[in-house]
């Protein structure tokens, strides 16, 4: 279910031509098992119990992981360029998205501005996910994370 204003378009509702005052189900997630869902100022995302992830909202610096810029109305889901990446946890900030798989390896998309996706000296953003941290080491494992607003 979601509610609030059209203009965003974070709603992921078929009809968004208007605000939504009152929560309403979004019927292109009926048959999706949701785990857990994060917001953005203008996008959203959410993973599923299968591991997969769906982004939607404003797409501008990259920040859905499409590929593109484009914005989603609805909830589109997101590919990875491994097969069998497993998502547990995502995190939305201003202008970028991490995404945290089942073996630790964290993915970012979105606006690297101030090092925010933790890319070093690579400035702009990123149009298709970069896996940021790989979890190889027994010494160091990676069980969360957290995107601030700017």
């Amino acid at each position: 279910m979601s509610c609030g204003a059209a203009a965003s378009k974070c709603l992921g509702q078929t009809d968004q031509a208007e605000d939504v005052l009152k929560p309403k189900l979004c019927e292109t997630l009926l048959s999706t098992d949701v785990v857990a869902v994060a917001c953005g100022p203008e996008h959203a995302a959410l993973t599923t119990k299968s591991g997969a992830a769906f982004t939607w909202g404003c797409g501008t610096s990259g920040r859905l992981g499409h590929g593109t810029n484009i914005d989603r109305v609805l909830p589109t889901p997101v590919q990875f360029s491994e097969e069998s990446v497993s998502v547990q946890r995502v995190r939305c900030g201003s202008d970028g998205t991490m995404f945290l798989t089942e073996d630790g390896t964290l993915y970012a998309c979105g606006s690297n501005r101030y090092n925010k996706l933790g890319l070093n000296k690579r400035k702009g953003f990123l149009l298709t996910m970069k896996a940021i941290f790989y979890n190889n080491s027994e010494e160091t494992e990676v069980s969360s994370v957290q995107c601030r607003q700017q």
